[in-house]
């Protein structure tokens, strides 16, 4: 890990057993930022994305220095006393070497989880409280959280300071009550609540270790957390969701969409978690088949964006575990061993089955796996019509099903 010396500006590499205390930015990404080799040259060290590197070092540093006659800082944590350290994206990874951008996007999330507080930077917010409807709103409509890594840099801290645009304190998102003293009054409170409602996230799980998160929530919930964001690069809508599911793979910029389909298989592996598959596609999803109406095929088994997941929030992965109920990735599609309903229905002219998934949600679509019959294989379907509109049920048992990748 290169750490920025704040005081010098200096640049120092860091390794497990030996990192000193840091502040980490988050932030949004704008025009003229400095990068790595911009630092050590000493060459464009000017316009906005200089001056986010200053207001972030003479922020930090301010605060390190302000002290309560009692020695309590006028921050976060004790830990900022002897901080003087930071981390910064732009200009703490050298983007031209290949090998260390894959290790900086495979830590990052451990880097942000172990700082000592993540500063916020919304350069697009000019309130200096939140208090009333509007200034909750102008904070609400920060670009900052639309964008697919900085949820990762929301979760994985102990404490998240929010700075508006001249680097002045709004609020916290902090994992331990007894911080809260140290923001604008009731800010703690308001800024959680208003953090989970904006989010799509359970307020509780704001102040909790990220390893109690992926503990705790289904693969479905964390997706749908991502559903509505946005990265500069197809690729990176699964590369920044690394970190949130404990998952190492080499980036390699240029796959498209395949990088979200690596991720599942990634998890696919590691897990036995069925919400996997607790998706559906989009609305305007056309379909060949005539009785459209009430049934659509084939779709990929595995989802192609995070925002098939945008409906699967409440997912939650079933208390026991039925250990006949095994999945796996092969080289010809997906093998999953579970008990399914059949059925036959007139006009679909092919046998319909609807796995069960070893999950609960709110309704049969979010537990239930529905897959047709296409000769030796079986693909994967979505379904708008309830199981009691079926008829009847041909049989309810266990089975080996072979279902294609991508029909």
């Amino acid at each position: 890990m290169r750490l920025l010396h704040l005081e010098s500006l200096r640049f120092e590499d860091c390794f497990d057993g030996a990192i000193p205390p840091y502040a980490i930015l988050s932030h949004r990404w704008g025009p003229q930022e400095i990068s790595y080799k911009d630092m050590r040259k000493k060459r464009n060290l000017h316009g906005l994305g200089y001056d986010k590197i200053l207001g972030f070092r003479a922020f930090t540093l301010k605060q390190r220095r302000k002290v309560f006659p009692s020695g309590r800082s006028d921050f976060f944590t004790p830990d900022l006393l002897s901080i003087e350290w930071g981390w910064i994206d732009t200009c703490c990874i050298d983007k031209t070497s290949s090998a260390e951008l894959s290790e900086a996007i495979n830590s990052m999330c451990r880097w942000y989880e172990k700082s000592a507080v993540c500063c916020v930077y919304l350069s697009d917010v000019s309130a200096s409280v939140v208090e009333t409807s509007e200034e909750f709103d102008e904070f609400s409509k920060s670009q900052w959280f639309t964008r697919g890594w900085t949820l990762q840099e929301l979760l994985a801290p102990q404490d998240v300071l929010f700075c508006n645009a001249s680097w002045k304190v709004l609020g916290h998102k902090c994992r331990i009550k007894g911080h809260w003293y140290l923001c604008p009054e009731r800010s703690g409170d308001i800024l959680n609540a208003e953090i989970a409602r904006w989010t799509n996230i359970e307020a509780s799980l704001l102040t909790v270790s990220i390893n109690q998160i992926r503990r705790t929530t289904s693969i479905a919930c964390r997706m749908s957390w991502a559903a509505h964001r946005k990265t500069s690069r197809v690729e990176d809508m699964a590369y920044c969701l690394l970190g949130l599911f404990d998952i190492h793979m080499p980036p390699m910029y240029g796959e498209g969409q395949k990088a979200f389909q690596r991720l599942q298989e990634e998890l696919i592996r590691r897990s036995n978690d069925h919400s996997i598959f607790a998706w559906a596609p989009q609305a305007n999803v056309a379909s060949d088949v005539p009785y459209a109406s009430w049934i659509k095929y084939p779709f990929p088994v595995l989802a192609t964006h995070p925002v098939q997941f945008a409906g699967s929030s409440d997912v939650k992965v079933a208390g026991h575990w039925r250990p006949h109920a095994r999945f796996m990735i092969t080289n010809t599609g997906l093998e999953l061993r579970a008990k399914a309903m059949k059925y036959y229905r007139p006009g679909l002219d092919r046998y319909l089955y609807l796995v069960r998934l070893n999950c609960e949600g709110p309704d049969m679509f979010a537990t239930h796996l529905a897959l047709v019959e296409t000769g030796p294989w079986l693909c994967r379907a979505h379904m708008t019509t309830p199981v009691d509109q079926l008829g009847e049920c041909l049989d309810n048992s266990e089975r080996l099903f072979y279902v294609e990748m991508k029909p």
